[in-house]
């Protein structure tokens, strides 16, 4: 299932979100900011993307900062927190 139609299905907090390919940027910052908007994370929240090593994410999304970045090969691993 889509992220988007998944989203609009989810009910209750989460304390761990996997954001994987093929995500572009602008995807998975407003896949973030949908989960913020809905009350689906939890307070002690993670938030884990991966995306091509070229992708530059934001330092912070709607209530997340970044904890961790880690290059593998071609892909990144950034990984959010509340």
């Amino acid at each position: 299932m889509e992220a988007h139609q998944a989203l609009s299905q989810l009910q209750g907090t989460f304390d761990l979100v996997f954001l994987d390919p093929p995500y572009a940027k602008e995807q998975i910052v407003a896949d973030i900011e949908t989960l913020a908007e809905r009350d689906l994370l939890g307070e002690e929240v993670m938030v884990v993307c991966e995306t091509d090593k070229a992708v530059d994410l934001p330092e912070e999304i709607a209530c997340l900062g970044i904890w961790k970045e880690k290059i593998y090969g071609i892909s990144k691993v950034t990984v959010y927190v509340r």
